[in-house]
């Protein structure tokens, strides 16, 4: 399986995640449609792989023409990562709403769905070596 389709499918269910439990619950002001310690363990652990991979012979000559799409994974991963942590003790916390430490875990999850979007897109388009 190559790096493009890895990276796709990865970071679709990153995006479903935050789409699920973070995004349509903003948007539309409902309840998150998966419990939200579910969905914060489940990306963190996605997102770890994510950044895993994309550090895995990264600088190899070999894999030049997956480093953009390697590095936006890892700093998509990250953010996912700080962010779900950041609103996981947010979650367990009910004096933090609407403290500083809700703007930074908000900002970090919609950094990460962007980048995790952007990943996607660029897995889909990606057409291999020429």
């Amino acid at each position: 399986m190559s790096y493009p389709l890895r990276a796709g499918v990865l970071h679709g269910l990153l995006f479903v995640l935050v789409a699920v439990a973070f995004i349509l619950p903003v948007l539309f002001g409902a309840a998150a449609l998966l419990p939200v310690p579910l969905a914060a363990w489940a990306s963190v652990v996605l997102a770890a792989l994510a950044l895993v991979d994309a550090s895995y012979h990264a600088f190899s000559p070999s894999q030049r023409p997956t480093r953009g799409l390697r590095a936006l994974s890892a700093v998509g991963s990250a953010a996912l990562i700080a962010g779900w942590l950041v609103w996981l003790r947010i979650y367990n916390t009910i004096d933090l709403v609407s403290a500083t430490p809700y703007r930074i875990g908000t900002f970090l999850l919609a950094v990460g769905a962007v980048l995790s979007a952007f990943c996607l897109a660029i897995a889909l388009t990606h057409r291999g070596t020429r």
